[in-house]
């Protein structure tokens, strides 16, 4: 059967990222991924402005994907973006110089396609039954949560809150005092009240870079290794230790905790925060980690499976 090399760069609110995958009528198979933190949404909060430098970061790191995917001889190449993009009141700024680079529109994904994308990526990749599962994408600025009701009926949330933006407004970056923790969850589990009352039964898939950075830290990889994090399983036990662990170290502790990337040092005290209330929130013990993605569900068009 035919395949065809496409590739995928995703502007977030933290990275820029690349998936190149062979795709045919059955199957995505997942060949390349990299990333890029650019940190786009750096001092976004509040003025919902695209800094100068944090544009000049993502504009380098989309050119070196879309160069990379074409040497890789991927025929079709999609640009999308999220959260940051989507609320800064100078996206076209951005929009400008990746165009004269690439002569190609950005995709600017709307909240509820974002959700979609991310359920579609995670359902097509993991074997779960579409009408027992919530999916939520725990991203820089925004978490999607989407699930499908009885009567195949898709639902979804988006909540403005990610987490670049959390740590920004709790000041999150190294030990934080129990206060603003406090403050933190507080303000989660505010915003949390928006999702209607679930089946404590349902299973529960997080995808995201944050999402698949615990369970790289939970198995202890030396390398990133998609495959044995894909399908992993984070229970709340361990989110908790991790979370005890993650929020009484300092930034430079943290960037020395093996299967923790140093660049998301930083984030990870935010994202263990939101990870832990949110499962708090859904009365799970345990969550399934998924790679299957915005990315991978963007490429399954046409329902294939996804492969790693």
């Amino acid at each position: 059967m035919e395949r065809h090399k496409r590739g995928i760069i995703d502007i977030g609110t933290n990275s820029v990222r690349l998936l190149l995958a062979n795709v045919n009528e059955n199957n995505v198979y997942v060949e390349y991924q990299a990333l890029e933190m650019t940190r786009l949404g750096e001092g976004f909060l509040g003025n919902n402005y695209l800094s100068p430098l944090a544009i000049e970061r993502t504009v380098k790191a989309v050119n070196k994907f879309w160069t990379l995917a074409l040497e890789e001889g991927a025929i079709n190449i999609f640009l999308v973006a999220t959260s940051a993009v989507r609320e800064a009141s100078n996206r076209n700024e951005l929009r400008d110089k990746i165009w004269e680079i690439t002569k190609q529109e950005i995709y600017v994904i709307d909240e509820k396609d974002e959700a979609f994308y991310s359920y579609r990526g995670a359902l097509y990749s993991l074997d779960l039954s579409m009408q027992e599962t919530v999916v939520f994408d725990l991203g820089g600025g925004s978490t999607e949560f989407i699930w499908v009701e009885e009567n195949n009926d898709p639902r979804f949330l988006s909540l403005p809150v990610g987490v670049v933006k959390l740590q920004e407004k709790y000041d999150l970056l190294d030990i934080p005092p129990a206060k603003k923790i406090w403050e933190a969850r507080e303000h989660l589990m505010r915003m949390l009240e928006a999702l209607p009352p679930l089946d404590a039964s349902i299973a529960l898939v997080g995808v995201g870079g944050t999402i698949t950075t615990l369970s790289s830290i939970n198995l202890g990889l030396h390398k990133y290794d998609s495959q044995k994090i894909h399908g992993s399983k984070l229970y709340d036990y361990q989110v908790k230790k991790w979370a005890e662990i993650l929020l009484s170290s300092t930034l430079e502790e943290r960037k020395h905790i093996r299967g923790l990337m140093p660049d998301l040092a930083d984030v990870i005290v935010s994202g263990v925060i939101m990870v832990d209330v949110i499962m708090d929130k859904f009365g799970v013990s345990m969550l399934y980690v998924s790679e299957g993605d915005l990315l991978t569900g963007y490429l399954a068009e046409k329902g294939q499976k996804i492969v790693f």
